[in-house]
This record gives structure tokens, C-alpha cells and sequence, in this order.
């Protein structure tokens, strides 16, 4: 290794002890001289015990600093390590909360496309009065919430933005089925239903762009788009081209 690859902090805690030691010397020559010409070493002490105080105090503080820069050093190297740790037990589980919750997302679709009109399609069946809504299954957000908290900074916004997402996709969802279900016709209707549509697309795109994590691909943006989401439309049966008004919206929501 050469010189110029030491950390700063060692050039200079060489440069402050050899400056010391260039001190201790020149203090060290008089008191010599004085010896040999018969002074005490007594006399001399009491002349340079200020100066000699000094210079230990000196060298003392600089150790005492190393030593703190040591001890910091190794407890970010454990902190490091803990957290890869925590970072790897996150990953490990987290495509199993995606697949549970690809599988929330197409329950949610299923339930959409059951009672909403659509063109072209038979009547909607109607909306019973006991409908359940899908719920986000049990563990998902805790696993997603590891995964924010210790995870790659690459996909921190991404399960950040799923994340918010989520619940107000949730909220919106149940408020829009059990508001239905108590209209006269028991049906979702034709414009809110596209909009929760559009919602549940964007949890499923969002949960299968994050599979690309596990596979360490680096480049995963927070905005879904419209190829996303016209993949994430055709796992649940839509083709988005063949349904005019849904398509136009997305045209406007998702431009390419």
C-alpha cells in the first residue's frame, strides 16, 4: 500500500507524532547539555515540566481519538451486516406477499367485473346485500413494511408507493361495493367502476414489477406504464383495446 492510499486520519496523527517527537528532542538536547555542564535534573523538570505535561496530554488525546474512530468503524461494520441480514430475511418472504396479494388484486377484479356494466356483455349479476368484500390477507403489509425498512434503496419508493396505494385502493374499493350494494339495481356503475378498475391494474402492475427485486434488476420506476397496465388488465381477462370508453381513459391517465 502506498502513502497516498492511508486515510487522512492516520497522515495526520503520523504528522502531529512526529512533531512530538521532534518537541520531545529538542527539549531532550538542553537537558542533556544541562547535565553535562552540572545542572540537576530537578532544576531542569521544573523548568519544562509544563511543556512535557502538554505533550502527554497531547498524545494521549490522540489516542483516545483513534480509538473512538475504531470503535465506530467496527460498530457500522455490525450495523452494515445486520442490516444485509434483515434486508435478505425481507426478500426471502417477500414473493410470497406478492403472490398474495396478486391474488387480492384478481379477487378484486373478479368482483368488479361481476357487477359492473360493460359493453358489449351480458347484464351484471346483481349485488347481494351481504356482499364481503376482499381483504388484504393477513401479513402482507408487515412484510412490504420490513422490506421498506430495510431494504435496497432502489425499490424503497417503489414498495413505499405500492404501499400507499394499497390501502387507498382498499378504501375505495370497499366503500364503492358496499354503496352499490345497497342501489336499487345492485350493480356498480359503468364510470366507477373503470376507476376501480384502473385502481386494482395499478396494485397488480405494481406487485409484478416487484418480483424483478428478487431477480436484482436495478431499474424499477414508481409509476406504472400503460404496457403495465394493459398486461396487468389481460391477466384478469380484460383486454383493454376491446373496451373503448376504459381504453380512452387509460389513453389520457397513462400517455406513452
Amino acid at each position: 500500500m502506498k502513502v497516498v492510499d492511508f486515510p487522512i486520519w492516520l497522515k495526520v496523527v503520523v504528522v502531529i507524532t512526529l512533531l512530538l517527537l521532534g518537541a520531545e528532542l529538542i527539549i531532550f538536547i538542553p537537558w542533556v547539555c544541562h547535565s553535562i555542564s552540572g545542572g540537576s535534573f530537578s532544576k531542569w523538570l521544573d523548568k519544562w515540566q509544563t511543556l512535557l505535561a502538554g505533550i502527554l496530554a497531547l498524545l494521549g488525546a490522540m489516542w483516545t481519538v483513534y480509538y473512538i474512530h475504531v470503535q465506530i468503524k467496527q460498530v457500522d461494520v455490525l450495523e452494515r451486516a445486520r442490516r444485509s441480514r434483515e434486508e435478505v430475511a425481507a426478500r426471502a418472504v417477500l414473493p410470497l406477499a406478492l403472490s398474495q396479494l396478486v391474488q387480492y388484486a384478481n379477487k378484486c377484479m373478479d368482483e368488479i367485473k361481476k357487477h359492473s356494466v360493460r359493453p358489449g356483455l351480458w347484464p351484471p349479476d346483481p349485488m347481494p346485500a351481504d356482499i364481503v368484500v376482499p381483504d388484504v390477507p393477513a401479513g402482507v403489509i408487515g412484510t412490504l413494511q420490513e422490506c421498506v425498512r430495510y431494504g435496497d434503496q432502489r425499490v424503497v419508493r417503489q414498495i413505499s408507493t405500492l404501499l400507499a396505494e394499497l390501502q387507498v385502493q382498499q378504501a375505495r374499493f370497499r366503500e364503492l361495493m358496499l354503496r352499490s350494494a345497497g342501489r336499487g339495481d345492485q350493480r356498480i356503475p359503468r364510470f366507477d367502476s373503470i376507476n376501480a378498475m384502473i385502481d386494482v391494474a395499478e396494485i397488480h402492475a405494481k406487485a409484478s414489477a416487484l418480483f424483478e427485486y428478487g431477480r436484482e434488476i436495478a431499474d424499477m420506476g414508481t409509476r406504472s406504464t400503460r404496457q403495465e397496465i394493459d398486461s396487468a388488465f389481460f391477466r384478469v381477462g380484460i383486454v383493454t383495446v376491446d373496451e373503448g370508453d376504459l381504453s380512452q381513459i387509460l389513453d389520457n391517465r397513462y400517455p406513452v
